[in-house]
Parts: structure tokens; C-alpha cells; sequence
């Protein structure tokens, strides 16, 4: 490989090293007992294969390693503990699962550690398990429960959503009738109350959408997936990041402006819209069309929205930031007190749990096996490279155990 002189020392030797030691490395992997003694002994042997005078010192060492290295049973949990019962859903970087042991069933949010590393998104994965772990307090977002590593991979365990998730809901919905309009002041009253906790604790989600809003066998929703959450966000402290779901964007992330955490405030407003019509209403099949018709295109609204329910959707599609609805300069007053929350299902009623939620799940997610001895895919030899190469103390402080989990 060519490779600037100033830039050797940042680069591996691997001439000779990729199938004698990278077939230890898989010998080492499933027989170590502590995951960051051996990714400290890794790293440090890695370093050596760069060296060509040090290189067989580090095979043998290698070696070593792979025969002192027993199963031995350990506080941590382990993947090996769960059985695998059906995918419920894949995303950019991860995929989740829904698991069980002798005993209880777990969502199961599976990232591959070389995928983090090599999208420069460690500092976002931690301050997702961060956010999960701070927000225990809250009923609006979904529960942590043990979150653990192994040398390939991160694992959150969370509750189980048997109602799926809004998403599918949506589907189901669109093919029998409309959802009622007090369906539509809960489900979306308690996604105020999900961001309003977030914004409170200065964090933008900057990814509402149907797929990461879960439903509860109870007919609750939370909100799940923080891995686009930024923190330290407020009206004077911005960021300018474009990222999120290209339907759900809002105005000035797609005008390339530094904003706050009222750009979730315009991605509810999209879900509202969704509700009643089951269309978003920037929507185009070319995703190009998508930011234009969000940047000039008027919104057309079908005289099933009532008014009231048209007014908090314009109110919150407002393209100036500081004119639109959730944020304090809004002219439109305050979100909590929009006439469309009207008795029973006010904000504060719905904040406080006094009424109950107008649905439930008539079908609720199936326990039943589809997924027969499965397993998680092997690591390749080239990601190999970077977790080895990886300092031990990339992930450390990722494990957690909720104290109210099930054991």
C-alpha cells in the first residue's frame, strides 16, 4: 500500500499477520474471561506487529495468550445467555432483537463495535446509554435495563413494546379507518411530553418518527433511539449537524442553519399530519423533491383535519424557528395550552397520568419463536484489525444494570 512518509507510524504492518494472527485473535476471542484485560494485552501486542523487528516477539505472544485464556464464568452477562426469537427491526447501525432467557423477554438493540468505530460515532453511543440510564424517571421513554459489551459488539436490553412500534401501527391503521381524534391528542400528547422531558434536560432527539415511537400493550407510548440526540442544547447554545429522517427534517437543518431543539417541535407537527392522512405532508418519492418541497412548498390540507387539529399542524410548520410553536418567542403561546389539547386530554393530563389512553393493542406482539438457532454473524478479519488496534478503554463505563430490572 502506498502511504505518506508522515503518516507510517499511524499505519499497520499487516504483511504476513492477517491469517496466522488474526486466527488467534478468534481463538483468544471466544475464550477470554475479561474483555478488557484482553483488549489492553491486544492493543499492546498490536502496536508490536507494526514493528517488524518486534513482530515475532508479538506472534508468539499472541500464542501465549490463546492458550492461558479459559472460560471462566464471570459477573458480566453474556449474548451466549439469550435466545434469539425474531427481528424487530434493523437500522443503520444496529439491529434489535427480540430475546428471552428462562425467564423474561427483552428487547435486545445489538450495535457491531467496528461500525461504531468506523462511523466516528462512539461519543454518540455513549450519550445515548447516558440518556437511557438519566431517563428512568420519565414514562415517556423507554426503559434501560442492562446494557453490556462483549469484544465485537454492544448490547442495550429494554423493555418489550408488544404493540410494536407507531409505524406499523400507522400501516394497520391506514388499511381499516382513521384514527380517532382523541387517539390522535394522546399519542401525539405523549410525544410532547417524551421531548419536553428532553429539552428539559437540554438534549435535542432530532429523529421523531413513527419507528421510534414504541407502543405499550397498555396503549402508552415511549420514545426510543437516541442515537442522533445531541446534548447541551438550548436557545442560545446551537448546533449545526444535517442529519435525521429525510421526512421529518426540519426547515432550517434542510436551509443548512445552526439551530435548537425546536426542530423535534416541526418533526411532531409532520407526525400529526401523518395521523390524520397517513402521508407526510413534505412527501415525494424523489428525496431530492423532499427538501424543496420543504423548503417553498405550502402544505395542502384535506378537509378531514378538523381545525383546530390544522392550526397546531401550521403552528408548528412554522419555517421561522423562533415564530413556531414550542418555542418560548412562539406568538402562538404556549404548546401545552394549544386549544387542540382540550379536555380530557390536556398536556397536563396527559403528563400526570389522569386519563387513560382512549386505545389499546388488540394484537399484541407475538413471543412465538422465528428465528431457530440463530446466531450473530462472525466478525470479518478486516474489522479484526480495528478492534484490535482499538484502546480498552473506548467503551469502558458502557455496562449498567437498572436496579429495578428483572433478574
Amino acid at each position: 500500500m502506498v502511504v505518506h512518509r508522515r503518516c507510517r507510524d499511524k499505519v499497520g504492518n499487516y504483511c504476513g499477520v492477517r491469517e496466522n494472527v488474526l486466527a488467534l485473535y478468534e481463538k483468544c476471542k471466544h475464550n477470554q474471561s475479561d474483555p478488557y484485560t484482553y483488549n489492553s494485552d491486544l492493543y499492546s501486542i498490536y502496536n508490536d506487529l507494526d514493528d517488524l523487528n518486534k513482530k515475532k516477539n508479538a506472534e508468539f505472544e499472541m500464542e501465549r495468550m490463546s492458550r492461558n485464556y479459559h472460560p471462566n464464568v464471570t459477573a458480566g452477562m453474556r449474548v451466549e445467555e439469550f435466545q434469539f426469537i425474531k427481528s424487530l427491526g434493523t437500522g443503520m447501525n444496529g439491529a434489535v432483537y427480540l430475546v428471552k432467557t428462562q425467564k423474561h423477554y427483552f428487547a435486545m438493540k445489538v450495535l457491531r463495535k467496528n461500525v461504531v468505530l468506523e462511523g466516528q460515532d462512539v461519543a454518540y453511543v455513549m450519550l445515548e446509554r447516558d440518556i437511557l440510564v438519566d431517563s428512568q424517571k420519565s414514562p415517556f421513554i423507554v426503559q434501560l435495563l442492562y446494557s453490556f459489551q462483549n469484544a465485537e459488539r454492544l448490547f442495550f436490553l429494554m423493555e418489550v413494546a408488544q404493540g410494536g412500534n407507531f409505524y406499523r401501527l400507522l400501516q394497520r391503521q391506514a388499511s381499516h379507518s382513521p384514527f380517532s381524534y382523541n387517539r390522535i391528542q394522546f399519542h401525539s400528547g405523549e410525544i410532547v411530553c417524551a421531548l419536553e422531558y428532553l429539552h428539559h434536560e437540554r438534549i435535542v432527539y432530532r429523529d421523531l418518527k413513527p419507528e421510534n415511537v414504541l407502543v405499550f400493550q397498555d396503549g402508552h407510548i415511549k420514545l426510543a433511539d437516541f442515537g442522533l440526540c445531541k446534548k447541551d442544547i438550548d436557545y442560545t447554545h446551537r448546533t449545526n449537524t444535517f442529519c435525521g429522517t429525510l421526512e421529518y427534517i426540519a426547515f432550517e437543518i434542510f436551509d443548512r442553519a445552526d439551530y435548537d431543539h425546536t426542530v423535534d417541535w416541526w418533526s411532531l407537527g409532520v407526525m400529526i399530519y401523518e395521523m390524520f392522512t397517513f402521508i407526510t405532508p413534505f412527501y415525494d418519492e424523489d428525496d431530492a423533491q423532499i427538501e424543496e418541497n420543504v423548503l417553498s412548498k405550502d402544505v395542502e390540507y384535506p378537509d378531514t383535519i378538523p381545525a383546530e387539529a390544522k392550526h397546531i399542524i401550521q403552528e408548528l410548520l412554522e419555517r421561522e424557528p423562533h415564530r413556531r410553536l414550542g418555542h418560548m418567542s412562539s406568538p402562538h403561546g404556549l404548546l401545552k395550552d394549544h386549544p387542540f389539547y382540550s379536555e380530557p386530554y390536556t398536556i397536563e393530563n396527559i403528563k400526570n397520568r389522569r386519563v387513560k389512553p382512549p386505545w389499546v393493542p388488540k394484537t399484541p406482539l407475538s413471543l412465538q419463536p422465528s428465528m431457530e438457532n440463530f446466531k450473530l454473524s462472525e466478525i470479518e478479519q478486516k474489522d479484526a484489525c480495528l478492534l484490535m488496534s482499538t484502546p480498552e478503554d473506548t467503551f469502558r463505563g458502557f455496562s449498567y444494570i437498572n436496579p429495578q430490572a428483572p433478574r
